[in-house]
């Protein structure tokens, strides 16, 4: 079953976390910050994640992270990527985790991921790639 936020569904583009390809049973989730007209919505977001991974209902997920675009005005929300970096590194979703590609880590995107290191936990850590292009 695919989860549909309410709020990307009344206007397209809020938030950025969507299922673009499954491979060998993994569903691989896209995410680029600077594409999300509500790159501030907390709450929205962390529902937005958390709903569609409880859809998957236990199953593999990859997470593509595209910094591209990524700015100062994202790099602020920084009480949001600590919530997020907290639910990949619960165990109910971090265990069905396989991978975080990281796609044009700016300086933005490396002063976030130093930031956020702590809150993750060293399984999630280990899973972190960043891609040839970064």
């Amino acid at each position: 079953m695919n989860y549909v936020c309410k709020i990307c569904d009344e206007c397209p583009n809020s938030h950025s976390f969507s299922k673009v390809s499954e491979d060998n049973g993994i569903h691989i989730f896209y995410t680029c910050p600077a594409d999300a007209i509500k790159y501030n919505d907390s709450v929205g977001i962390i529902k937005h994640y958390k709903d569609t991974l409880d859809s998957l209902e236990g199953q593999k997920w990859k997470w593509v992270f595209d910094s591209k675009g990524f700015g100062w005005k994202h790099a602020t929300q920084i009480g949001l990527a600590i919530e997020l970096a907290k639910l990949i590194s619960s165990k109910t979703y971090g265990d069905t985790l396989q991978d975080i590609t990281l796609l044009n880590l700016n300086s933005y995107g490396k002063c976030m991921l130093n930031l956020l290191w702590n809150f993750l936990s060293t399984d999630i850590q280990n899973k972190i790639k960043l891609s040839a292009q970064s």
